[in-house]
Parts: structure tokens; C-alpha cells; sequence
């Protein structure tokens, strides 16, 4: 039990160090977005080559997809990491009281990442809860899934960043 405390308190520091690179990463996001647009009009009002502007554009769109897949890596390594901590009798079988355990973690860890707890619990059903299969759900984080409906994904992308969901949504300025 020690243990299990011990693991929790490491897991919950790298969440909150994860929570602080997220949301440092949205600040920074945003103030590219609002030189995007300081730039739009800078070259309107001089004429410049709007061609080269839409480049750097599309260059700043690839980085931050980039910057979100690193974030998104690292939100499945740390799932990962839940699921090894929520297989409490070490079968390397996630079973019911494993699993409500494991959702209650995911839904206290602090990432942009949202579980769809019927959808994981219908494919925990269909991977047998076996480890592996386990994590072939969380891998799924990683996954282009925009051609998905949300109300058919496991994991779902919150807009508003590491931020939990308790009416605390950050607001666009």
C-alpha cells in the first residue's frame, strides 16, 4: 500500500510537471496565433508578399502538430504507466475493480486528454483485459482519429489544455 502511495505521488508529480509544459505550450500557442494575425495585417498594410507569409503560415500550423504529437506521446506514456500501476495483483490481467480503478486515475490525470469511459469500458470488454490489450487502447491516443465521432472515441482532445474539467475552462482572450 506504501507503494501504491508512493507510485501515485511520483505519477501525480509528473502530471502536474506535465500540466505545467501543457499549459506553457498553449501559452505559446496562442502568442503565435496573435503574431499570425499581427503579421496578416502588417503585410496588408505593406504591401509584402503574401504568398511568403502564408509559407510561414503553414510552416507555424506543422509546428505546433508537431508540438501537439509530442504532447500527445507523452500522455500515452504516462497512461501507460497507469495501466501497469492499476494491475494491482500483477496477472498482467486488468479485471472490473482494476479497471473502475484505472478510469478513476485517468479521469484525475492532468493532460489534454479526456476518457470516453463506456468506450474504453466496451473495449476493455473486447480486449478481455488482458495487459496487452490494454495497451493497445491507450496507443490509440497517439492515433489520427478526426474522422472518428466523438461519441465513438475512447480518448477525446480537450480543447482547453491540462486544465480539469470543474467549470474552470480557460477562456479565450
Amino acid at each position: 500500500q506504501n507503494q501504491m502511495r508512493h507510485e501515485i505521488n511520483q505519477v501525480s508529480r509528473e502530471n502536474d510537471a506535465l500540466e505545467e509544459n501543457t499549459g506553457k505550450l498553449g501559452d505559446e500557442a496562442d502568442r503565435v496565433g496573435e503574431m499570425d494575425e499581427k503579421l496578416r495585417i502588417i503585410a496588408e498594410a505593406q504591401g509584402t508578399n503574401v504568398e511568403k507569409l502564408v509559407d510561414l503560415v503553414r510552416e507555424n500550423h506543422l509546428a505546433l502538430q508537431q508540438m501537439k504529437a509530442l504532447i500527445k506521446a507523452q500522455t500515452a506514456q504516462q497512461l501507460v504507466e497507469l495501466v501497469m500501476e492499476s494491475d494491482t495483483d500483477g496477472d498482467y490481467t486488468i479485471d472490473d475493480d482494476e479497471c473502475e480503478l484505472l478510469i478513476l486515475k485517468m479521469k484525475n490525470f492532468r493532460s489534454y486528454i479526456k476518457v470516453h469511459e463506456k468506450n474504453f469500458r466496451d473495449a476493455m470488454k473486447k480486449s478481455g483485459g488482458s495487459l496487452q490489450g490494454v495497451m493497445n487502447i491507450v496507443k490509440t491516443v497517439v492515433l489520427d482519429d478526426s474522422e472518428v465521432p466523438d461519441d465513438e472515441k475512447i480518448f477525446l482532445i480537450d480543447e482547453h489544455l491540462g486544465q480539469r474539467d470543474k467549470g474552470k475552462a480557460k477562456k479565450k482572450k
